[in-house]
């Protein structure tokens, strides 16, 4: 608690493999890879699912994580409102949803990391300071996010925040993220 959302660019297949590794240690409650448009490589179906099941089943074996998280095929990124209602319903309740009435203290945040956005202090504040009910991260491909899909995730509420002054692989911002969310946020 709260329930972590990852919502990661489609990788390269070996860098995919260790952000559903950081993933499952941190203790994401579903991941859902999104196809941006600099996505380099094709999905490898039933068979990468697989493979990915696996890793994540080691790293929560190493972590003593307890559930494992639910995996799901990429979608394109443009579908990003639709994804974030079937989460909302699938691990809240919509009426804690922010935008929609939410219960006083039980909301969702969604963030997005990308350099040049809001200071990352703003972020460990507010996790410090209030409690959520889940938390959706969605992270860029390599080479980041086009404007377009930073507008997507800004349309749906999405807030982002740097990292690092510097560009980081997104395998070790995947780590970074996850590590600073899992680290400071609060149980509801």
């Amino acid at each position: 608690v709260p329930q972590i959302i990852l919502l990661p660019g489609l990788l390269k297949k070996n860098s995919f493999e260790e952000v559903m590794y950081v993933a499952a240690q941190m203790g994401c409650r579903a991941v859902l890879p999104l196809l941006s448009s600099k996505v380099q490589r094709e999905w490898g179906g039933e068979r990468e699912l697989e493979r990915l099941h696996s890793i994540m089943i080691a790293a929560c074996e190493q972590a003593k994580q307890f559930i494992l998280p639910e995996l799901s095929e990429p979608q394109g990124f443009g579908d990003v409102g639709d994804i974030i209602a079937d989460l909302n319903s699938y691990c809240c309740h919509p009426e804690r949803v922010e935008g929609s009435h939410p219960l006083p203290g039980k909301h969702v945040l969604k963030i997005f990391f990308e350099v040049g956005e809001e200071p990352l202090s703003q972020l460990a504040q507010d996790l410090i300071q209030t409690s959520y009910d889940a938390i959706f991260i969605a992270l860029g491909p390599e080479g980041g996010l086009t404007e377009n899909e930073k507008a997507l995730l800004i349309e749906e509420r999405f807030k982002g925040y740097a990292l690092t002054p510097i560009v980081l692989r997104s395998t070790e911002a995947a780590t970074v993220g996850l590590g600073l969310v899992r680290s400071l946020a609060r149980k509801t």
